[in-house]
C-alpha cells in the first residue's frame, strides 16, 4: 500500500514538472516555450541600489531592485531576472514627482532591461504627466551612469493627461 502511494506521488510530481532551459542575460534567440533568462554573471549587481543626480536645489534619485525569476501574467512560462525601481524628483527643494514603492508589471513605473554589461534599456512613467519615456542607462564607471530619456515611438491613444513630462531627461547619476 505504501509503495503504491509513493509511486503515485512520484508519477504526479514527474508529470507536473516541466523542463526549463536557463539562458544568460542578453540571449535573444530563444525557441522554447518555457525558459529562464538568468543573471548568471551578476551584471545586475552593478546597477542595483540607489543612484542620484544633483544640480543646486534640484535632484533626481532612483532606487533599483532585482527581481529574480520574475514572470508576468501574459507569459507565465517565461522567467527573467528583472530590474524595477522607484524615484523621487526634487526641483528647487520641493518634491515634484515621487514613486515611493517598487512595483512590477503591470503597475511598474521604472523598468530596466539588460542590453549589455554596461547598457540597459529604460522605461520610466512620470506620475505627473502620466506618460512614459524610454531611453538608455549607460554605466560609464562602477559609480557613474548616464540616463537619457526620449519619447517612445508609435501611436498613443488616450495617452497622458495633458501635463508636460516633469522628470529630467538627460543626466549623469552617481551611485550612492
Amino acid at each position: 500500500m505504501m509503495k503504491n502511494i509513493i509511486l503515485i506521488v512520484f508519477i504526479i510530481f514527474t508529470l507536473s514538472c516541466k523542463a526549463q532551459t536557463v539562458y544568460p542575460l542578453g540571449t535573444s534567440d530563444i525557441v522554447e516555450s518555457s525558459f529562464y533568462v538568468k543573471d548568471i554573471n551578476n551584471h545586475h549587481d552593478d546597477i542595483i541600489g540607489v543612484w542620484r543626480w544633483e544640480n543646486g536645489n534640484d535632484s533626481f534619485e532612483i532606487t533599483l531592485q532585482e527581481f529574480e525569476m520574475y514572470s508576468d501574467i501574459i507569459t507565465p512560462n517565461e522567467y527573467y531576472d528583472r530590474i524595477f525601481g522607484k524615484y523621487v524628483y526634487i526641483e528647487n527643494g520641493e518634491t515634484i514627482a515621487e514613486v515611493d514603492t517598487i512595483q512590477t508589471f503591470t503597475n511598474q513605473k521604472v523598468s530596466f532591461i539588460y542590453k549589455s554589461p554596461t547598457e540597459y534599456i529604460v522605461f520610466i512613467r512620470d506620475v505627473i504627466s502620466d506618460t512614459y519615456k524610454s531611453g538608455e542607462f549607460i554605466l560609464t564607471s562602477s559609480t557613474t551612469a548616464t540616463l537619457t530619456l526620449r519619447n517612445s515611438e508609435g501611436v498613443k491613444v488616450n495617452y497622458g493627461n495633458g501635463e508636460n513630462f516633469s522628470l529630467p531627461t538627460n543626466i549623469t547619476l552617481i551611485k550612492q
